[in-house]
């Protein structure tokens, strides 16, 4: 699990790892609901949240998610800034050596 903060009309959001059903559900930690479960694939056990650096990044300023999957040795990216229009959305996978 990981908890982002709510700032200004953004509530904090709170990422929740499924391990069985292969998601990660968010919730809306002030009203208690579920606002998005992402199909991230097999086995997510861990997920880091990773705030846009000032002045932005490689990938356009985007706050990001990284949930570690188990059983494929894959980390899944998740755009996690809520004002880009793929908010909440996987933006990509780093393949991992599963030796």
């Amino acid at each position: 699990m990981a908890l982002w903060p709510g700032e200004g009309q953004r509530p904090s959001l709170l990422f929740v790892v499924c391990y069985a059903a292969g998601v990660v559900d968010v919730i809306d930690v002030d009203n208690l609901l579920v606002v998005q479960s992402i199909v991230v694939g097999a086995g997510p056990y861990d997920i880091v949240l990773a705030p846009a650096a000032e002045g932005g990044t490689d990938l356009g300023g985007l706050g990001l998610a990284y949930v570690a999957r188990f059983t494929t040795h894959e980390i899944t990216v998740i755009n996690i800034d809520p004002a880009h229009p793929r908010w909440l959305q996987v933006v990509g996978q780093i393949r991992g050596d599963a030796r």
